[in-house]
């Protein structure tokens, strides 16, 4: 099918969608760890701020939570710190383009595909800015284009059983299949679905 090009302003180029993952920002405790995540962060910012005219959104795919584990229920344990950095650091890119947060691997919703959104209740700042927490998979659209992934799971998930060279094949072998995570719900956490399965991606 043809794509419906993106509509372009006068004397601009995009707009674009910017993917970050893996911020795993660290504790103010953890030195090494604090001064390399705020690095990071301060390049994304002016990335960001450089890019936003063109920017018409802003995707984190999973991985903004730096959890770590484990806790005394079996999973993994966040911090008030590690919360307050990261809802922070969001508010910081939410005031700069329209902000979505995927949850990941680890981080604090349930852990079968699909995943619900982070509770927004999580960074009050961010949601203040206009940051959205959205689900995973994610589907959405920017200027008519309709977007569509997830966190990486499914692709690891991939890679544990299958021969592929890179994870981009991986994520290939998916399009082929036209599902978003052929291996769930074998090796893969997947809810149990009825009469639809949503991870099935429709033509």
């Amino acid at each position: 099918p043809v794509r419906t090009p993106l509509r372009q302003t006068a004397g601009s180029e995009g707009p674009f969608v910017a993917l970050v993952s893996g911020l795993g920002l660290a504790e103010p405790s953890d030195d090494a760890g604090a001064d390399e995540s705020s690095c990071r962060l301060e390049q994304l910012l002016r990335f960001v701020a450089d890019a936003s005219p063109n920017l018409g959104l802003m995707l984190v795919c999973g991985g903004a939570l730096r959890c770590t584990g484990p806790s005394a229920s079996g999973g993994t344990s966040l911090s008030k710190a590690v919360l307050g950095l990261c809802d922070r650091a969001l508010e910081r890119l939410a005031r700069l383009v329209p902000l979505h947060v995927m949850p990941g691997a680890g981080e604090p919703t349930n852990l079968t595909l699909p995943q619900m959104p982070l509770h927004p209740h999580l960074f009050p700042l961010a949601r203040d800015a206009g940051a959205r927490c959205v689900g995973n998979p994610y589907s959405g659209t920017v200027e008519g284009l309709r977007l569509l992934g997830h966190a990486g799971q499914p692709v690891q998930d991939l890679l544990r059983w299958a021969r592929f060279g890179e994870p981009l094949d991986a994520l290939e072998a998916s399009m082929h299949a036209m599902h978003l995570a052929p291996t769930a719900p074998d090796t893969l956490p997947a809810r149990p679905f009825g009469e639809r399965d949503p991870l099935v991606i429709a033509t």
